[in-house]
């Protein structure tokens, strides 16, 4: 089944698009928030704005998925969003996963402790397959 874009796409701030795109698809069982460029203190506030969009639209029974398999840099801001895009998720009731971070991404979770906390997929295709 193809994915659903939605029609309302987070609009980027002109001066931080440059470094990093955002895309959500609703698929039958998640909905999977993709970043694509850097994330750090210039472009935090776009992949908030992204990834609470897509919280907010994650009904009962979907997942929500942050692919990160685009992402060339990841700074501890960009960390802080986040774990705080998780804390709501569990505040909601909604499982929040990442998808296929970088070795420095991984690296920069596993020096902060923040690997202990987020469910991490290798791949799209395997968190796909993992049942909500």
């Amino acid at each position: 089944m193809p994915a659903e874009p939605f029609d309302d796409p987070c609009p980027p701030d002109p001066e931080s698009a440059q470094h990093l795109k955002t895309d959500v698809r609703r698929l039958p069982t998640a909905v999977v928030c993709t970043l694509v460029g850097d994330l750090d203190p210039e472009t935090a506030a776009i992949a908030a704005t992204a990834l609470q969009q897509a919280l907010d639209r994650t009904e009962p029974g979907r997942r929500l998925l942050a692919d990160l398999s685009e992402i060339a840099f990841c700074s501890s801001a960009a960390l802080n969003v986040l774990l705080t895009v998780r804390r709501d998720a569990v505040a909601r009731q909604v499982p929040f996963a990442l998808v296929a971070p970088s070795r420095r991404t991984a690296r920069l979770m596993e020096i902060t402790g923040a690997d202990r906390v987020f469910t991490v997929y290798p791949t799209l295709a395997e968190a796909l397959q993992e049942k909500p």
